[in-house]
């Protein structure tokens, strides 16, 4: 239903899917839950080459050196982007059913809405300053809407975010170093690109340099759309013999939280239902009056912010041990007096200063930590308490 009604809003096809609205994050969630061990058997062994590679695959000219060679760097990342898009095309046995089942409902749901619409046709674009060769024209055009919101949910909403923040989604445990990073988020960006069927052609305006790999684009478009077709070619009924282990805390939880919100929602459901809807509408809003009002949830005293006077996490507690532990030079970060504690406020209140400019300069992943470990020592000592910030 929340497909349906996504698709059925939904004027300009090249807008599906795209906005954070809650059908997207509903997707979004599901693949995260169904899809976490797919995730990382299809990306895990090539974001630590890619972390382990001392090649460079930097193609911005503003970002290289007069020394470095652009075209081995461009073949460098075509090789390594090839290596990730071969290991995802070839995942579909791997693929979790669930999420097969609803590529499979995406696609014709999005067919049946927008039968004929390519991306280009959508964004009233040619998809370049110039129109490519007939075999590139072909590929664009049988690039339909509906391989576009397949590729939307497993690569905008599930896998290229992965690559980017391999860390968030536990691929890796440190964070990738400044020259892995950006070959990941160079690799997502063609990715992505594959994934809508649109060569990078009139978006080089902002990045020129990427404009070299259309013709790589255009050769695996082909490829992205028999991938996309094998892993949606399953039965709507299919049985979905994955199961998600759930503590029984977190079960009686989640039905807290759905009972609160059809609760509090259901008058509004009754009467944006449709047509086929209103009967199970009905039906549910038969069984929230039998249950009544939710129960109120007892308010628990965060095991972040207890009242003795301390601070304490274990999520905190294990960064601020291995921070000490690496007897990091905090000098030149305290130098900058960007956030800093001083005096007394007239309501008898600590008071902490954050001056944003002097923040410029922290602009790498260890300074990043090492601000945080600052800001953290800083409020240690007063988060506990009623405390003023100013922020300049």
């Amino acid at each position: 239903a929340a497909i349906d009604r996504e698709v059925e809003q939904t004027i300009q096809a090249s807008t599906l899917f795209r906005a954070n609205s809650s059908a997207s994050k509903m997707l979004t969630s599901f693949c995260q839950m169904y899809g976490k061990d797919y995730m990382h058997q299809v990306l895990s062994s090539l974001v630590n080459g890619i972390i382990g590679n001392s090649a460079n695959f930097e193609i911005d000219p503003s970002k290289v050196s007069k020394d470095d060679d652009i075209e081995k760097n461009l073949a460098n990342l075509m090789e390594k982007s090839q290596n990730f898009l071969d290991s995802i095309f070839n995942s579909v046995d791997a693929c979790p059913m669930p999420i097969r089942v609803i590529c499979n409902y995406l696609g014709k749901s999005v067919e049946a809405k927008f039968p004929s619409s390519t991306p280009d046709e959508d964004n009233g674009e040619d998809g370049g300053d110039e129109k490519g060769s007939e075999e590139e024209e072909t590929q664009r055009r049988n690039h339909k809407r509906k391989y576009v919101a397949i590729g939307g949910l497993l690569f905008l909403r599930f896998l290229n975010p992965a690559i980017v923040a391999p860390k968030a989604y536990g691929i890796v445990t440190d964070q990738p170093n400044p020259q892995a990073s950006r070959c990941l988020l160079l690799i997502s960006k063609l990715v992505q690109n594959i994934a809508n069927g649109v060569k990078f052609g009139k978006q080089a305006y902002k990045e020129a340099f990427m404009k070299p790999l259309d013709p790589f684009v255009i050769h695996n478009l082909e490829l992205s759309r028999n991938f996309y077709d094998k892993i949606a070619d399953v039965s709507e009924d299919a049985p979905l013999d994955e199961t998600l282990p759930i503590e029984e805390d977190v079960r009686i939880a989640n039905f807290l939280v759905l009972h609160r919100f059809l609760f509090n929602n259901i008058e509004k459901m009754q009467l944006k239902a449709l047509e086929a809807e209103r009967e199970s509408v009905e039906k549910m809003a038969s069984l929230i009056l039998e249950l009544g009002r939710p129960p109120e949830i007892e308010k628990l005293i965060s095991s972040s912010a207890p009242t003795h006077g301390e601070f304490s996490s274990p999520v905190f507690d294990n960064f601020m041990n291995q921070m000490k532990n690496r007897n990091v030079d905090m000098t030149a970060i305290e130098e900058k007096q960007f956030f800093f504690k001083s005096g007394m406020s007239k309501a008898q209140r600590p008071v902490v200063y954050f001056v944003c400019r002097k923040f410029e300069g922290i602009d790498n992943d260890e300074s990043h930590e090492l601000a945080m470990y600052h800001v953290l020592s800083t409020l240690q000592s007063v988060v506990v308490k009623p405390v003023e910030i100013l922020v300049d």
